[in-house]
């Protein structure tokens, strides 16, 4: 039963592959000429979404199965499906699509992207992953911006000035060979290829056990007549050994003797012990001071004009520690109220600011303005209208998304005289809602054009 499974498993696979690929196993790149982007088109959001399902052999064939794609094809849509599933929560499909992109730096090129739009998705989905939590996903990511640098460095010398100083200095390190470490997606690929949890050495156990299990073997020859000694847990916590089957009474003298020895051995313990909080005290006091010195170096100070999250300008209000999380946080006065607070976070204030002004940000989404941009007033200007549109539309939406609710309620009941008054006058003044808030934000937006001329003349 199992061998059928099997052959009824590969003969779809088979067919495809005789389909796609040529008699020499080699892919057959015109098969479908035009027709192949309509098909392209529907199959990469499928082959993303099982990349994603969980299902490690799915994952496996699927990742090997974009890659060729990635080679072979030269799909815009490929990088959309790209950016969406950068976002998803499986560490393995971000690498994925880590790796993805270093490919399509590679593989196509600035002679595609000078014919195709494009290039700003793939570099904001490098930015991306750069930051992202994982540090399997970042490593890939750094390989992908060197990748980009190559072909474009011009544009990574832009987004290299956005990163904070570590990820520069672990970008500008020649990356290093293979050292073992198994990350998300050689997990994925081990699991399918050996069956099991592979461990750094590739096989199914620790490497570790292993090679403690071939010197017991190398050790303990058999021809000496010699039994490997099996262990023991003395009371005191401490592991001794014992003699097995036929042992001698020179071997029981010494395995008394080194039970008599074992509270020694756990003064000793608690030595080390004591000395590795030490160690541990040390580290603590040594980072705190490195995270002084690290905001001594950041090429912004207090006053400085910047730009967060890319389309928020403000001006540097606090730069240090703080107590609500370690390492250090800039504050930043944005020109809109579009922060989180006015300066102060849990009952403990860092700085002066408006209402929904403040926001605190790590250095690496901190970007210094130009002296051109810094001193222009139409950044703070589009910054307010931003702000404004933003809780136009919201507003505009909750109460298109309640009229729109009542209308539901009104086609789910069985309609008589007393239920089509009420939706009657509930209709009527349905426009009403939206006339006033349309209407406040016309208020809202002529104030702020009023402010904005008013500092114009100041200027």
């Amino acid at each position: 039963m199992p061998s059928s499974k099997r052959s009824l498993t590969a003969t779809p696979r088979r067919c495809v592959a005789e389909t796609l690929n040529t008699a020499d196993g080699q892919p057959r790149l015109r098969l479908a000429r035009d027709g192949g982007r309509q098909l392209l088109r529907d199959v990469a959001p499928t082959l993303f979404e099982l990349l994603s399902c969980g299902n490690k052999t799915n994952a496996r064939f699927v990742d090997d199965c974009v890659k060729v794609v990635v080679a072979r094809c030269r799909f815009r849509h490929l990088l959309s499906s790209i950016a969406e599933y950068a976002t998803r929560k499986s560490a393995h499909v971000r690498e994925c699509c880590a790796s993805y992109c270093e490919d399509v730096a590679e593989q196509w090129g600035p002679a595609y992207f000078a014919r195709h739009d494009g290039l700003p998705t793939l570099e904001r989905v490098v930015r991306q992953l750069l930051d992202d939590s994982a540090s399997e996903v970042r490593a890939a990511a750094r390989d992908a911006f060197r990748a980009l640098a190559r072909s474009w460095p011009d544009r990574a010398k832009v987004i290299q000035a956005e990163l904070d100083p570590r990820t520069v200095k672990l970008i500008q390190t020649t990356a290093k060979p293979d050292s073992g470490v198994t990350t998300a997606r050689k997990r994925v690929k081990a699991n399918v290829l050996n069956g099991g949890v592979v461990g750094p050495s590739g096989g199914g156990g620790h490497p570790a056990t292993t090679a403690s299990r071939d010197d017991d073997a190398a050790f303990f020859d058999p021809a000496n007549n010699t039994n490997p000694p099996s262990s023991d847990h003395h009371p005191s916590g401490t592991v001794v050994p014992t003699p097995r089957g036929g042992g001698t009474r020179q071997e029981a003298a010494a395995a008394e003797s080194h039970r008599k020895a074992a509270p020694t051995s756990t003064k000793t313990t608690t030595a080390q012990t004591s000395s590795q909080d030490d160690a541990a005290a040390a580290a603590a006091a040594k980072e705190a001071t490195t995270s002084s010195s690290t905001a001594g170096l950041l090429p912004f100070g207090v006053g400085a004009r910047v730009r967060v999250q890319r389309s928020k300008p403000g001006t540097v209000r606090f730069v240090g520690e703080t107590s609500f999380s370690t390492g250090i946080w800039v504050g930043v006065e944005l020109d809109a109220p579009d922060g989180k607070h006015d300066g102060a976070v849990r009952d403990r204030r860092y700085f002066e600011c408006g209402a929904h002004r403040g926001l605190f940000v790590r250095p690496a989404h901190v970007a210094v303005l130009a002296d051109v941009d810094a001193a222009a007033p139409e950044l703070p200007a589009a910054a307010r209208l931003a702000c404004e549109h933003k809780r136009f539309l919201g507003e505009l939406l909750d109460e298109l998304q309640s009229q729109l609710a009542a209308l539901r309620d009104f086609e789910l009941k069985e309609i008589d005289r007393s239920v089509a008054r009420d939706f009657a006058a509930t209709a009527v003044a349905g426009p009403d809602p939206v006339r006033a808030i349309l209407d406040a934000h016309g208020d809202r937006l002529a104030a702020i054009l009023r402010d904005t001329a008013e500092s114009d003349e100041a200027r």
